[in-house]
């Protein structure tokens, strides 16, 4: 026999197993696994040759992926299943799954429910009503008489057809390491029917070391899967009703976590794409398909429609009115919409894509879900999705936005926080974007002061995350999650945008820099953002007192804040260099302080910040590029640039500023040659055809060209 259980219910466990061994029932558990050896090959292959499965049913074992997983498993090969009752709250969540959306690991609780309603509702329990360990000896005599009556008569458990040699599962016997071999055994078996059980077998086994234990991705896995090119296997897998939900399952792991590998791996979207699995997935979301299937294929699609090619073809295939009417349906989840959301702000970039969107009713379609939902904090990623797809929309419909509501909407949210948890970041920066593109258009800005806009604008500016203390600290010790502060970034161009054309937001802008002159505090993480735009800029030179006190704070407590606020007030090249060669109280030069600091806090906490630098150049980047500037003797701009090039080798987002910066760096010969090399660093990352234009030596003019396009390639990454 085999137990199914969550951790949090181990020592019930291992009473419950020491009682069974005692009494001559031989078992097996997550406990048991050999020092180095993978806990999912050893369990899979222990309940495959097992007879029956004790799953230890608590509220934590209803939100736990892997006993999800381990008891589909036992249902699918047919093995006797007895649960037994540890906690009786799981029965609140099979009841009522929509109250547990906000759990970890509940965001499609809805979804899996009903299934496992299904599973255990039809079994007998142990006991049927309260906890086993309320009277645990007589539980576990009746469990024992029960499990003596479901054992064979010779005490052997059934063995399954599909076994390899020795017993070993069928794929054991190919070269290669664990998870190429499973790829291999697909790619050889998938379309033969004799070997469809053992297919069963193997997807199961490959979906299961795709994730850790609780849940998390197993990176190395995933790596070792793509390398060995699973994607025409896959595409033909989701096709055959008897593997789709497991076929669809692992294609969703390897399309989200696949774009964390830099080395040519994170082509896996585009490489599944080009397979046709976009069309193929759409219509695994229809009426046809089970509930569980049409989640899987709708996760599966949200992170595969990252890339063009697959957003192009969801338009093409008559997705984009399917995903609004998802979004519309009062019988939908709420994982549902919130997922149609996702892909809908995958989608919305294209000129086509955003008219189709408008005609089918997007616009009507979300604020009917954030009047609905606004106050549910179960659908804030919803929520989150609805600003920023109707900031996009804003370029080419800007009054049917501004008019709609969701203006309102973004305005009350960036009020109702007073500091930002790391999981509402991107709620925030979605307000403050919606907010900034409205404020872009002359004709729609007009609107905002009579909205609240200027108040939460400046608001926000003055907002905390969670973590926030010492932010260089925070910053460099987070180098995973969402942008840190780019809700400020947002903030700062649109009051850039409104306090150029209307006084009344000129004056309010004036009124929160008294008050910040005036404060004792520190107030760069502030003005920084303020002050890379043109109008705010000006507005903060005008003050030569905080000036003073800002460059004196520089000399006693630099920060990484303070460092670009410095630069994004000089002038000219030649004030800046003032600045980036002296040496701070640490003995640390400036540039070195801030260069270093920023890249060893590198990830999406950082992405703000580097756009804000590379804005903060912006000037004397433009100079160079003009002819005015030499740079014979410069350390800086070289150093600059390497840290650049690996910045927009990263996955993160917002490289679109580095790239700006880094193709005016680059009219200069000795930056541009400099750049080739460090572009070439990871040549994998770039299209063949660029690769080899940069290698080969050629005239510094059409090395220019090969850059500009590697830059692109590289930004869109």
């Amino acid at each position: 026999m085999v137990f199914s259980y969550q951790s949090t219910q181990v020592e019930f466990l291992k009473r419950l197993r020491a009682w069974l061994n005692d009494r001559g029932i031989e078992t097996v558990d997550g406990t048991q696994v050999p020092g180095g050896m993978d806990w999912r090959v050893f369990y899979f292959v222990a309940l495959k040759r097992a007879h029956i499965l004790l799953p230890v049913l608590s509220k934590s074992f209803m939100f736990s992926r892997a006993c999800e997983s381990e008891l589909t498993y036992g249902v699918d090969k047919g093995k006797k299943i007895i649960p037994i009752l540890c906690d009786p709250t799981y029965m609140d969540v099979l009841s009522y799954p929509e109250n547990y959306a906000d759990e970890p690991n509940g965001e499609d609780i809805e979804l899996r429910a009903p299934k496992m309603e299904v599973f255990l509702n039809s079994r007998n329990r142990f006991p049927a009503n309260g906890k086993f360990e309320d009277a645990f000896e007589e539980n576990a005599q009746n469990l024992l008489e029960a499990i003596q009556n479901e054992l064979p008569e010779d005490g052997s458990a059934a063995v399954e057809i599909g076994e390899g040699h020795g017993g070993r599962p069928p794929w054991q016997h190919l070269e290669g390491g664990e998870m190429e071999k499973l790829v291999k055994f697909l790619q050889a078996n998938y379309d033969k029917p004799s070997s469809e059980q053992a297919v069963a077998a193997c997807l199961k086994a490959m979906s299961s070391l795709l994730k850790e234990h609780d849940d998390q991705p197993d990176e190395k896995n995933i790596a070792d899967v793509i390398k060995a090119n699973p994607a025409p296997v896959l595409g033909n897998l989701i096709t055959n009703p008897a593997h789709a939900v497991d076929a669809v399952d692992i294609l969703a792991s390897l399309c989200l976590f696949g774009s964390h590998f830099g080395e040519g791996l994170s082509g896996i979207r585009q490489a599944l794409t080009d397979e046709g699995v976009v069309p193929r997935l759409l219509s695994l979301m229809g009426a046809d398909s089970s509930k569980e299937l049409q989640h899987k294929a709708m996760l599966a699609l949200s992170s595969v429609s990252r890339v063009k090619d697959a957003k192009l073809q969801i338009a093409e295939s008559g997705g984009i009115p399917v995903l609004i009417e998802c979004v519309r349906d009062p019988k939908a989840t709420t994982k549902t919409k919130k997922t149609a959301l996702v892909i809908l702000w995958n989608e919305v970039y294209e000129l086509e894509h955003k008219k189709q969107m408008v005609q089918n009713g997007i616009i009507e379609a979300i604020m009917a879900y954030v009047t609905a939902k606004k106050n549910d904090k179960g659908s804030e990623d919803g929520i989150k999705s609805c600003f920023f797809i109707t900031s996009h929309l804003s370029y080419a419909f800007p009054h049917e936005v501004s008019k709609s509501g969701i203006v309102e909407v973004a305005v009350e949210t960036i009020q109702s926080f007073e500091v930002v948890p790391v999981a509402s970041l991107q709620t925030i920066e979605g307000a403050c974007r919606l907010l900034d593109t409205i404020a872009a258009n002359q004709e729609t800005r007009t609107s905002m002061p009579g909205k609240g806009a200027i108040e939460a604008l400046l608001y926000s500016l003055a907002v905390k995350g969670i973590e926030d203390g010492n932010i260089q600290t925070t910053l460099t010790n987070d180098a995973e999650g969402p942008p840190r502060d780019a809700f400020k970034m947002r903030a700062a161009s649109a009051l850039n945008h409104l306090a150029g054309t209307i006084p009344q937001a000129e004056k309010a802008v004036a009124t929160y820099l008294s008050e910040l002159e005036s404060s004792t505090g520190k107030v760069e993480s502030q003005l920084v953002w303020l002050s890379v735009h043109p109008v705010l800029r000006r507005m903060i030179l005008e003050r030569p007192a905080l000036m003073r006190r800002l460059e004196a704070d520089l000399q006693t407590s630099p920060s990484y804040d303070l460092c670009i606020l410095i630069l994004a007030t000089r002038s000219s090249l030649s004030t800046l260099q003032e600045y980036v060669y002296q040496k701070l109280p640490s003995g640390t030069r400036f540039m070195d302080f801030l260069l270093d600091g920023l890249w060893s806090g590198r990830g999406h906490a950082m992405c703000a910040r580097w756009v804000t630098l590379a804005d903060s150049l912006r000037g004397a980047a433009e100079q160079l590029a003009a002819g005015e500037l030499r740079l014979e003797d410069d350390a800086f701009f070289p150093t600059l640039l390497g840290y650049l090039v690996s910045w927009i080798q990263t996955g993160h987002p917002y490289k679109a500023a580095s790239t700006k910066l880094l193709l005016s760096l680059c009219t200069d010969e000795r930056l541009g040659r400099l750049a080739v090399e460090k572009v070439l660093v990871k040549p994998n990352l770039l299209k063949p055809e660029t690769k080899l234009m940069l290698q080969q030596e050629r005239s510094f003019s059409v090395l220019s060209e090969a850059l500009k396009a590697a830059f692109k390639e590289l930004e869109t990454q």
